[in-house]
């Protein structure tokens, strides 16, 4: 008795695409797709895309479905079926798309919910980097306080230009600790903190105010100030 094994493949049914279903029409009519662009007056490229389903996304729907309609008219088929079911294919696969897209982001959030372990070898590293981080900052102060001159701050009066209607004005401003700062030449106090304020009397006119800081190493910072003295009746 011979024994036969029957051994079945399963294979995957594919449904007929819109696409499909016109290329079969226009070949039963031996019609090229320069052909068919030239009775409806249609492109090429958007033919194609039409029958392989791969459809440019600046060509809008109310335009592909116009499209849709005069090709389907031209090879003898019924222009609202074809119509719908090109609106059902485009449903599924913007569903289909969407679908993957949750499955990403889902993927994406699980992973960084990953826990992290707080181990003594960690607290170690981000010690050593803070520790790192505080060197370094230490010694490019040092290094800034060489190599640049000290900086002042002037907040009173902000513009370089100012005009006022009392004889006298109130310089205000913020230099760095340690530094000298002189107004035309003249020393005023500066608290501990850096901040200096000072009242500064004016001429009728034109005043030119030169503020100047200056470190112990002699270097000097300079900011000048134009006040216009308008003496009122």
């Amino acid at each position: 008795m011979v024994k036969l094994e029957l051994m079945f493949e399963a294979k995957k049914i594919r449904t007929k695409t819109v696409g499909d279903e016109l290329r079969e029409a226009r070949n039963l009519l031996n019609l090229s797709l320069k052909e068919v662009s030239r009775q409806i007056n249609i492109p090429v490229n958007y033919l194609e895309q039409i029958e392989t389903g791969n459809y440019d996304n600046k060509l809008a729907d109310v335009y592909l479905i116009g499209y849709l309609k005069k090709y389907a008219q031209l090879l003898e088929l019924d222009p609202v079926e074809i119509v719908n079911k090109f609106k059902k294919e485009k449903g599924i696969k913007k569903q289909n798309g969407l679908t993957k897209e949750k499955k990403s982001v889902f993927k994406k959030v699980s992973l960084s919910n990953k826990p992290v372990y707080i181990t003594p070898k960690r607290i170690t590293l981000v010690l050593a980097i803070v520790f790192i981080g505080l060197i370094f900052g230490y010694f490019w102060r040092q290094l800034s306080y060489v190599l640049f001159p000290p900086e002042i701050e002037v907040f009173y009066p902000e513009s370089s230009e100012a005009v006022v209607y009392k004889d006298n004005i109130e310089i205000y401003g913020k230099t760095d600790q340690g530094t000298q700062v002189t107004i035309n030449g003249k020393r005023i106090t500066v608290d501990n903190n850096g901040y200096f304020r000072k009242k500064v009397y004016l001429s009728e006119g034109l005043n030119n105010l030169v503020i100047e800081a200056k470190d112990l190493l002699g270097r000097k910072h300079t900011i000048n100030k134009k006040v216009i003295f308008i003496k009122s009746d």
